[in-house]
């Protein structure tokens, strides 16, 4: 059976676990960084138990995941933390290149696509 998603799924699955490879360092520190900074890991526990019901087919050992996956999502949505960690200390002493993305990020939310 052929894929029916196309020749370009390939091509975007490629361009994202690049993207993906590039930005690891630089997003695994803004993740802690909003962690501390915002207790962003304490807020993503005050929301588990509203998914118990879906959590319960995972094990105890993705939590860490789910973790992270909410505080970047915080971090990268629609009017996320982006836009004041711009701001901060943090992001203005990155590389030019590295807060060049953030800042493209901020202004494309959802245009970039991270794989966990």
């Amino acid at each position: 059976m052929k894929n029916k998603i196309g020749p370009d799924y390939q091509q975007l699955k490629e361009i994202c676990e690049a993207n993906t490879r590039d930005t690891a360092d630089l997003v695994d520190g803004l993740m802690y960084y909003a962690g501390e900074r915002d207790k962003l890991d304490r807020k993503s526990i005050e929301h588990l138990p509203r998914y118990r019901h879906m959590l319960k087919k995972f094990s105890i050992e993705n939590m860490g995941r789910f973790t992270a996956q909410y505080i970047v999502h915080q971090i990268f949505k629609t009017k996320g933390y982006i836009h004041k960690y711009l701001n901060h200390a943090y992001c203005r002493n990155l590389k030019d290149e590295d807060r060049a993305y953030l800042e493209f990020c901020a202004q494309n939310p959802g245009g970039t696509a991270l794989v966990w």
